[in-house]
């Protein structure tokens, strides 16, 4: 899936994709807690947001299709390494949740577990992906020839519990 609904795309979205999320049960990523076996494609489900890349994103509130409510599912996504290309050292990806304190949010680690970055959103009002302001970008250029991983993280069962995502990819230029 290449297209981006409500949001605008840069000309190497699709370079190097970590995860696009259109289907849970095809995922490459290491998952725990409520992310573990997914039932179906859309498990994950994150679409009643105004903005995603492709046919899903990612939502913990509509997570098995919202079975649990909004802030109560948690667990992690982990990607399998990937080098940082020195022409492409920046990780975007959209994202949006949390109130800034919730442990909710997104890693960069080392391959061996350490954190090189992260990015907690304040967006608790809404539970899905508005559009290009949710957009976030890492620069990676000192990790640049380095394996490293990505984690999306929801380790909190309450309010403004929740995390919404999609296209997390390396470019050359910042979102």
């Amino acid at each position: 899936a290449t297209l981006g609904f409500n949001v605008t795309l840069p000309d190497d979205a699709f370079d190097q994709v970590i995860g696009d999320f259109d289907d849970a049960t095809a995922n490459t990523w290491t998952a725990t807690g409520d992310f573990a076996n997914p039932a179906g494609a859309d498990a994950w489900q994150g679409t009643s947001g105004e903005a995603r890349v492709g046919l899903r994103a990612v939502s913990t509130c509509e997570l098995n299709n919202n079975a649990n409510g909004c802030d109560a599912p948690t667990g992690t996504l982990t990607s399998p390494g990937f080098t940082v290309d020195a022409a492409r050292p920046y990780l975007n990806f959209l994202m949006g949740g949390g109130n800034g304190a919730a442990p909710v949010g997104l890693r960069v680690l080392d391959m061996g577990g350490t954190e090189l970055a992260s990015f907690t959103p304040n967006s608790c009002g809404t539970s899905f992906i508005n559009g290009d302001d949710d957009w976030v970008s890492i620069d990676l250029s000192a990790q640049a020839g380095n394996m490293v991983q990505v984690e999306v993280f929801d380790n909190e069962p309450g309010g403004c519990g929740f995390v919404s995502w999609d296209h997390v990819h390396m470019s050359a230029t910042a979102k």
